[in-house]
């Protein structure tokens, strides 16, 4: 028997309205805006702590929030602003993290989104002065900050993700290149501070969920300028690539519109769905989403607002992968230190701190003295033996060193 999707079945809906008479149908609300999010007072969830400390960010810093890129100078000026919040963050970072997510404009990042950024920021300038002065305590301390603090903000929607995978980069391509200075008491301890961290992160179903309620609030911004005729304002929202999309909205007869955003949410509440099932797998277990069909007139709206996703698991893969990598590598390189040998395997180690998201299987290990090699097989899914570019994420996923 042959099953008719959703989709399928309101595109047949959709070609039957035009034979239809009686007054337009309403315009139903596709989604609501969440009530903005107000931390208690003598809250002990990290969350709560990582927003105020946001505000407090963005108070001391307004100009810098704005910026992509620091000079060494603009650097130190801004630690210096901000530089005090940095203990109550790590502090913070002892907490479980409780998100409460909220969007109320499906174009905008959350709220606390660019002090969270400059927070980010003062921890891989923290690691790096650091490591300037020698003081390996610090810049191990920081390190693990960084990670359960980036790992917590995967748990927002995708451009939060983003932020968090950000923040775990920075301090990862900061400490990865003086691995080799580090005493071995201290990598140790920050081999079991990941391995903690790695184990306590929740997957991310939640991101997935997030982001599909902001697919959502795209999808109720696209009918309210329908409903208003703001196809300037839609335009101009989603850029010269969604002319077609608009110029076939605008002309849109009453009788099909119904139909047409039906199978338009439908398509965002499949999307979503699917991946909220399939993103903790490893990835070559995730089934890959398929539309309906092709030919679907609200095509450009629906990539639109879900393009942004599949990307930000990719990136997740590989921040994942680097981070277990770093772990494996703490402890290769004590091992080295101890007994002038790194250790044989990396079996009995948790999964969670040496499962390749690209694989579904071990990481690579091999190890002969003090020599050893540790990576991921990367998004082809193929060894190459550790080859890797000058990011160390292709073809081969690698830790950032010194020679790459």
């Amino acid at each position: 028997m042959t099953r008719t999707s959703p989709i399928t079945a309101l595109l047949v809906l959709a070609l039957s309205a035009g034979c239809s008479k009686g007054p337009p149908a309403p315009y139903p609300v596709l989604a609501e805006p969440d009530p903005a999010y107000r931390p208690p007072n003598g809250s002990t969830n990290a969350f709560d702590k990582y927003v105020a400390l946001a505000q407090r960010a963005l108070d001391k810093c307004p100009d810098e929030a704005e910026r992509v890129t620091f000079s060494d100078a603009m650097a130190k000026q801004t630690l210096a602003k901000i530089g005090a919040l940095l203990p109550t963050l790590a502090a913070s970072t002892r907490f479980p993290c409780d998100y409460h997510y909220a969007v109320t404009d499906p174009f905008a990042p959350e709220a606390p989104t660019k002090g969270w950024r400059l927070l980010g920021r003062g921890l891989s300038w923290k690691i790096e002065d650091a490591i300037q002065h020698a003081d390996w305590p610090a810049v191990v301390d920081w390190t693990l900050v960084a990670t359960k603090f980036g790992l917590d903000l995967l748990q927002g929607d995708a451009q939060t993700a983003s932020l968090g995978l950000a923040v775990c980069d920075d301090a990862r391509k900061a400490i990865a290149p003086a691995l080799e200075k580090i005493p071995a008491g201290q990598l140790l301890r920050l081999e079991q501070g990941l391995r903690t961290r790695l184990s306590k992160f929740p997957g991310l179903k939640a991101m997935v969920r997030n982001e599909g309620h902001r697919m959502l609030l795209g999808a109720q911004f696209v009918q309210d300028c329908r409903r208003d005729a703001k196809y300037e304002d839609l335009q101009s929202a989603l850029g010269k690539d969604s002319r077609p999309a608009v110029t076939y909205l605008r002309d849109l007869s009453e009788k099909e519109r119904p139909s047409f955003f039906e199978c338009f949410v439908q398509e965002l509440k499949d999307f979503a769905g699917h991946w909220e099932a399939e993103v903790d797998k490893p990835r070559p277990e995730r089934a890959v989403w398929k539309p309906a069909t092709e030919n679907r007139p609200w095509k450009r709206f629906a990539k639109a607002f879900s393009g942004g996703l599949e990307p930000v698991l990719l990136a997740c893969d590989t921040t994942l992968a680097k981070t277990r990598i770093l772990a494996l590598t703490a402890r290769a390189e004590a091992g080295t230190r101890v007994s002038g040998a790194a250790p044989q395997g990396i079996q009995g180690l948790p999964e969670s701190m040496t499962l390749d998201p690209f694989s579904g299987k071990s990481l690579f290990y091999f190890a002969t003295g003090p020599d050893y090699r540790v990576y991921s097989v990367g998004l082809d899914g193929v060894d190459n033996g550790g080859n890797s570019d000058e990011a160390g994420e292709t073809p081969d996923v690698v830790l950032e060193s010194p020679s790459l």
